[in-house]
C-alpha cells in the first residue's frame, strides 16, 4: 500500500489528472443516481385472487379457496400460507422463504394453479397470481373535482387526461378510484319478452351477436385477395334501440290479407337509457365525494423526478382544464427530498466541525485544507459507486455516507498527523511524506478493512433488515475504500507541495494545551499501570451495569417516522347499506377535520372499482376504510404524529368504528401491514367456536393491562344474510328449479351483460335490467321471474317471486381466515404506554398459560416475530463480524494473542452504546444494533494504530511499559482526533431534528456512545492489558519495512 503514497509524490500531475476524472464522473453520476426514502425491499411475498360471482364465503372458502390451498401446500418454498375468504372473493397470501428465485417459484405456483382450476366451480374466474411488491405503495394521490362538471362529465374528462401522465417515464399506472362510469341499461319488461318466446338469457345471446364481427377467412376475386370479416357493429344507442329482436303477427288492413308480420325492435319491450353507475365504495377528500387519481411508480424508479415530472404534467393539465381542481392528497416525494435534503445537510455540519476539531489539534491551516479535500473528492468518487452498484439514495445510504463522513477523514488524519510529525522535525515535505505514509499504511489499511468486514455479515442477511441495511453498508464501504485510496495517495501528493518551504519552528504545534494533554495522560495512565486490577474491576462492573439495562431498553422494528400524514385502517359496522356507511364516515370525517393539525383527510371505503390487486385484497367491503390524514409540517405542530394518532384513533372509536388500528409507515408500503408495532397473537385450530373463545381468554387477559389502547380480535362480527329458500313444488309449477330461481334472481339484482358499445373513443357496457326495483327487499319480491336456462320438458311461465320463495335471516361471518390450512384468528393488541418488548412477554406468559386443547395452538405473529427473527440473524452477523475483524487483526499482526488485546475495545464500546440509548430514551431498534455491528470495526481502529506503534518500539528494544507509554503518548493525538471528528460528524445525525432523521439517529446515538467510552477507555485498557498478556510470552517480533 505504501508504493501508492511513493508514487503520488512522486507523479503529482498523474494524481491530479486522476483525481479530475474520478470528480467529473462523480458529479455526472450523481444525477442518474435514484432518489427514495428507504431501499426498494425484497419481501418474497404472492398472492393468489380468485373471483367466485355471488358466492358467499363460506362457499368461495369451500369450493375455491381450500382446494387452491391444497395445490399449494405442494410448493417448495413457501413459508406460510394465509387464505380469506370473502363475498365473492378468494384471496391467498403466500409469504415465502428469504432465498427463494420469485420468478421461478411464482412459475411453480402458476403450474399448481392450472391443475386445480378444472376442478374449481364453473362460475369461479380463472385464479390471478402476482408478486406482492413492498414497493407498490402509491407515488401519489391526487384528488379531483369540479365545481361546474357532473360526476360523469369528470370522469369522461379524467379518462380521456388518464393517459398523458401514463406516459410520464417511470409511472407503471395511474388508477381512477371513486368513479362514476357510465353504463347504458336495457330496461326490459318481462311480459313483453315472455311474448316473444324469450328469457333474459336468449335476449343477452340476441344482442351479443348482433354486435359481433366474426373474421371468416380469405377469398380471392381474380388477382385480388381479401382477408373476409362478416358480422354488424352497434355504433350508438339509436342503433341498440333499432335492433330487431324478433316479430309478432298483426291483423292485415279492414281483417283483409290474413295476418302480417311485425319486426319487433328493442325499444318495442325495454327502456333504453344512458347512466352513471354508483360506486360499490366510498371515496371522499375533505368530507366530499371525490374521485382520486392513483398513482404508481415503476419498480426501480427516481421516485423524485417522476414525482416533479407528474406535478408538472398536473400543472399543464390544469391549465388546460380550469373546471377540474386537482388537490394533491399525498405525495411521497415531498417527505423524501425532505429526509434527503436534512441527511444532506447533516453530513454536511459533521464535516465542518471534523475540520474545526482538526484545526483545533494542529493550528495549522494547511493541515485543515488537506484534509477539507480529502472529504468531498472521498464522497464524489463514492457517487460513481452507488450508481454502478445500483444503489439509490435514500436514508440508508446518505446515512452511510453522512456515516462515513466521519470515518472517512480518519485514514486521512492519520496519515496527516505522521507526516505532520515528520515535517516538524525538520525532515523534507516530500521525504515527510513518502516516510509518514510509508509508516503508517499498513496499519490505516487493516483498520480499514476491519471496518469494511463487519458488513459482510449484514449485506448478506436474508432478512427483511439485511433488504434495508444492505445499502448503508455497502456505502460505508464505498466511501471508506474511496478515503483508504485518497489517505495513500492525495494526502502524501498535497502534503508533499503544501508543507514545502516552511521552517520547522513555523510547523511547531506550540500548544500547551496538547503539552498539557500529554503531561495529564501520562500520569494518569502510570496510575492506572500500577493499580491495574482496580482498572479492570471498574470496567467489569460497567460492564455489568450495561448488561442489567440491555434487556429494559425495550425494542422495535425501526423508529417511526414522523411522515406528516397517518394512515388509519378502520373496521365498521358490517352488514349496513351503503348510505348507513356513509353516515356513520361523515360522522368520524367531521371530528377529524376539527383536530387542529389535520389539513386534510382522504378516505377509501369498499371496492373502488379499480383492478389493481392490492385493492381487491384490502377493500373486500364497505366495513373496511382505509384514512389517509394529512399533517401540518412537523416544524409547525407541537405534537408528534403518533400523539395525534392516538387522538384520531379515539374518535373513530367514539363514533361507531368497531376498531381502529394505525399502520405502519407509508414509505414500508405493501410491507406496512407486518411492520405495524402492535402486538399480534395467531391462534389456529379447527373449530371456529374453539379458536373463537381461545381468542377471547387473549383479549380478557390482555384486556386487564391498562398498557394497551384496545384489544381486538380479526374475526368481523356476524352479519344476516337474507336467504329465499325455493319452495320445490311451488317454483317446479312454475317451471323452475331451485337453481333457476337463484340464477333469475342473481340477473334480476346484479344485471346481466350483454355487450360493449364504443361512444366517443370510450367503452361502455350494456347491461340488462328487469322492469321495477329489484334492489330493495319490496321491489326484489314483487319482481316477476322466468328461467334463464329452459330444462327440455318443463315449460316455464312468469311467476313472481313472492310466490315461490320464503324469506329467512341467517347469520354468516363476511371474512373468514385460515392460516397453512387450518382456521385462525389473529388477537390485536394496540401498543399505549406499553412497548413491544414487554407486550411480547407478556404474551408469551399468558400462552403459556393456556391450557389449549390438542391440536390448537397459539403463536406470536406480526412485528414481534419479525423483530426475533430479525435479532437472531443480527446477532448471529454480530458475532461473525468479530470473528472477522479478529481474523484480520491477526493476519496484520502475525498473531493470534495481541488481537485479543485489541478485542477489548469492543464491549468496552459496548457499554457506552448502551448507556447512550438508555440515557437518550431511545429503544433498541434494528437500526441501533446495526450501530452496534458497526461500532465492532470502528472501534478497533485506534487501539490497532496504538498497538502497532508499540510493536514498533519493541522491535526497537524498547522495555514493555516504556514502549507503551511512549506509544500512548505519541498516539494520543491521532486517537483523540479521529475519535472527536468521528464524534462531532455524527452529531447532526444524532440530534434527530429534521425530516426523516428518526430512522438513522440510533446509528448515530449508538456510534458516539461507543466511541465516547471506548476511545477514553482504550486509552487505559489496552496498555494495561497489553502489558497483562506480553507478560505471558515472547510477543511475535514482525520483521521490519524496507527502506525505499
Amino acid at each position: 500500500m505504501h508504493k501508492l503514497s511513493f508514487f503520488a509524490v512522486r507523479r503529482p500531475i498523474t494524481i491530479s489528472v486522476l483525481v479530475i476524472i474520478v470528480v467529473l464522473f462523480g458529479i455526472i453520476s450523481l444525477p442518474r443516481i435514484g432518489i427514495d426514502l428507504l431501499p426498494n425491499l425484497d419481501y418474497p411475498a404472492a398472492v393468489v385472487v380468485t373471483a367466485y360471482p355471488g358466492a358467499h364465503p363460506e362457499m368461495v372458502e369451500k369450493d375455491v379457496t381450500i382446494p387452491i390451498e391444497s395445490a399449494l401446500a405442494g410448493v417448495s418454498g413457501i413459508n406460510r400460507i394465509d387464505a380469506y375468504s370473502s363475498e365473492s372473493l378468494s384471496a391467498i397470501i403466500v409469504q415465502l422463504d428469504m432465498d427463494v428465485d420469485m420468478l421461478e417459484i411464482l412459475e411453480r405456483i402458476r403450474y399448481a394453479l392450472a391443475q386445480v382450476t378444472l376442478r374449481l366451480p364453473a362460475d369461479a374466474e380463472a385464479p390471478i397470481v402476482a408478486r406482492i411488491d413492498p414497493n407498490d405503495f402509491p407515488l401519489m394521490i391526487i384528488g379531483v373535482n369540479s365545481d361546474t362538471l357532473t360526476d360523469q362529465q369528470i370522469t369522461s374528462r379524467l379518462e380521456e387526461l388518464r393517459p398523458r401522465i401514463e406516459q410520464i417515464q417511470g409511472v407503471a399506472e395511474v388508477g381512477l378510484l371513486g368513479a362514476r362510469t357510465a353504463e347504458i341499461q336495457v330496461i326490459y319488461d318481462p311480459y313483453k319478452l315472455d311474448e316473444l318466446g324469450l328469457n333474459p338469457t336468449l335476449l343477452q345471446q340476441l344482442i351479443t351477436y348482433q354486435n359481433v364481427v366474426v373474421p371468416s377467412g380469405a377469398i380471392t376475386d381474380g388477382d385480388l385477395r381479401y382477408n373476409l370479416r362478416v358480422g354488424n357493429t352497434i355504433e350508438s344507442i339509436d342503433d341498440l334501440s333499432n335492433l330487431i329482436v324478433g316479430q309478432k303477427t298483426v291483423p292485415g288492413l279492414l281483417g283483409l290479407g290474413g295476418l302480417l308480420p311485425s319486426l319487433v325492435h328493442l325499444s318495442d319491450i325495454a327502456e333504453i337509457k344512458e347512466t352513471l353507475t354508483t360506486p360499490p365504495g366510498i371515496t371522499r377528500l375533505n368530507g366530499e365525494d371525490t374521485v382520486l387519481l392513483r398513482i404508481s411508480r415503476q419498480p426501480g424508479a427516481n421516485t423524485v423526478q417522476i414525482a416533479n415530472q407528474v406535478n408538472k404534467t398536473l400543472q399543464e393539465l390544469a391549465l388546460e382544464n380550469p373546471d377540474l381542481n386537482f388537490i394533491t392528497i399525498a405525495d411521497q416525494s415531498i417527505f423524501i427530498k425532505q429526509s434527503v435534503e436534512n441527511l444532506a445537510s447533516s453530513g454536511v455540519l459533521g464535516a465542518v466541525l471534523a475540520l474545526i476539531v482538526l484545526f483545533i489539534f494542529l493550528r495549522n491551516l494547511r493541515s485543515v485544507l488537506i484534509i477539507g479535500l480529502s472529504i468531498p473528492i472521498s464522497i464524489i468518487a463514492t457517487f460513481i459507486l452507488l450508481l454502478f452498484g445500483n444503489l439509490n439514495l435514500n436514508l440508508m445510504s446518505l446515512g452511510g455516507l453522512a456515516l462515513g463522513t466521519g470515518m472517512l477523514v480518519d485514514s486521512s488524519i492519520v496519515v496527516l498527523e505522521n507526516i505532520y510529525r515528520y515535517v516538524i522535525k525538520g525532515e523534507d515535505a516530500a521525504i515527510a511524506a513518502e516516510k509518514g505514509s510509508r509508516e503508517i499504511a499498513t496499519a490505516i489499511f487493516a483498520s480499514t478493512v476491519t471496518t469494511l468486514v463487519v458488513f459482510l455479515p449484514v449485506i448478506y442477511m436474508q432478512s427483511i433488515a439485511g433488504e434495508i441495511f444492505k445499502e448503508l453498508g455497502l456505502t460505508v464501504s464505498f466511501s471508506l475504500f474511496a478515503s483508504l485510496i485518497v489517505a495513500l495517495t492525495l494526502v502524501p501528493m498535497f502534503s508533499s507541495r503544501l508543507f514545502r518551504n516552511h521552517k520547522p519552528n513555523t510547523l511547531a504545534s506550540n500548544g500547551t494545551s496538547l503539552t498539557k494533554i500529554q503531561k495529564v495522560y501520562k500520569k494518569l495512565l502510570e496510575k492506572a499501570l500500577a493499580h491495574k486490577g482496580a482498572v479492570l474491576g471498574a470496567i467489569v462492573i460497567a460492564l455489568l451495569v450495561a448488561v442489567f439495562i440491555y434487556p429494559n431498553l425495550g425494542s422495535e422494528f425501526l423508529p417511526e417516522i414522523d411522515e406528516n400524514n397517518i394512515s388509519l385502517k378502520l373496521t365498521l359496522p358490517p352488514g349496513v347499506s351503503r348510505e348507513q356507511t356513509k353516515n356513520v364516515i361523515a360522522q368520524i370525517e367531521e371530528k377529524i377535520l376539527a383536530v387542529p393539525e389535520v389539513v386534510s383527510l382522504a378516505i377509501q371505503a369498499g371496492d373502488q372499482g379499480s383492478n389493481d390487486l392490492l385493492s381487491l385484497i384490502n377493500n373486500a367491503d364497505l366495513y373496511t376504510a382505509d384514512l389517509q390524514i394529512g399533517l401540518t409540517p412537523k416544524g409547525e405542530r407541537q405534537r408528534t404524529s403518533s400523539e395525534i394518532a392516538k387522538e384520531v384513533r379515539q374518535i373513530a372509536l367514539d363514533n361507531n368504528a368497531v376498531k381502529a388500528i394505525i399502520q405502519g409507515s407509508a414509505s414500508y408500503g405493501a410491507a406496512a401491514t407486518v411492520l405495524t408495532p402492535q402486538l399480534q397473537i395467531n391462534v389456529r385450530g379447527d373449530d371456529l367456536d374453539t379458536i373463537n373463545e381461545i381468542a377471547d381468554q387473549i383479549v380478557s387477559r390482555l384486556e386487564a393491562n391498562p398498557g394497551y389502547i384496545q384489544v381486538v380480535t380479526s374475526r368481523i362480527e356476524d352479519v344476516n344474510d337474507l336467504f329465499l329458500h325455493a319452495d320445490p313444488a311451488r317454483s317446479i309449477l312454475g317451471g323452475l328449479t331451485a337453481g333457476q330461481v337463484g340464477l333469475a334472481v342473481r340477473q334480476a339484482t346484479t344485471g346481466l351483460k350483454a355487450t360493449d358499445l364504443q361512444i366517443n373513443s370510450i367503452t361502455t357496457p350494456v347491461v340488462l335490467m328487469p322492469k321495477g326495483d329489484p334492489t330493495t327487499l319490496s321491489g326484489l319480491m314483487e319482481s316477476t321471474i322466468s328461467s334463464p336456462i329452459p330444462v327440455p320438458g318443463m315449460e316455464g311461465t312468469l311467476v313472481r317471486l313472492d310466490q315461490i320463495v320464503e324469506e329467512e335471516l341467517r347469520a354468516s361471518s363476511p371474512l373468514r381466515h385460515r392460516r397453512d390450512r387450518r382456521n385462525a384468528v389473529n388477537v390485536i393488541a394496540q401498543l399505549g404506554d406499553i412497548n413491544l418488548f414487554t407486550a411480547t412477554n407478556e404474551a408469551y406468559q399468558i400462552i403459556d398459560d393456556l391450557n389449549l386443547p390438542p391440536g390448537y395452538s397459539a403463536k406470536i405473529d406480526g412485528l414481534s416475530q419479525v423483530i426475533e427473527e430479525t435479532k437472531n440473524d443480527l446477532y448471529i452477523a454480530m458475532a461473525l463480524a468479530i470473528l472477522l475483524v479478529y481474523l484480520v487483526m491477526s493476519a496484520q499482526f502475525e498473531s493470534f494473542l495481541h488481537p485479543f488485546v485489541i478485542m477489548v475495545t469492543v464491549p468496552l464500546a459496548a457499554i457506552g452504546a448502551v448507556f447512550s440509548l438508555w440515557i437518550t430514551g431511545l429503544k433498541l431498534s434494528i437500526t441501533a444494533l446495526i450501530g452496534l455491528i458497526t461500532l465492532i470495526g470502528i472501534v478497533v481502529n485506534n487501539a490497532i494504530v496504538l498497538v502497532d506503534y508499540i510493536n514498533a518500539r519493541r522491535r526497537e528494544g524498547v522495555p514493555i511499559q516504556e514502549a507503551v507509554i511512549d506509544a500512548a503518548l505519541i498516539r494520543i493525538r491521532p486517537i483523540l482526533m479521529t475519535s472527536l471528528t468521528t464524534i462531532l460528524g455524527l452529531i447532526p445525525m444524532a440530534l434527530a431534528i429534521g425530516e426523516g432523521s428518526e430512522i438513522t439517529a440510533p446509528i448515530a446515538v449508538t456510534l458516539i456512545g461507543g466511541l465516547v467510552t471506548s476511545t477514553f477507555l482504550t486509552l487505559f485498557v489496552i496498555p494495561i492489558l497489553y502489558c497483562l498478556i506480553s507478560a505471558l510470552g515472547k510477543p511475535y517480533k514482525a520483521p521490519d519495512v524496507p527502506e525505499q
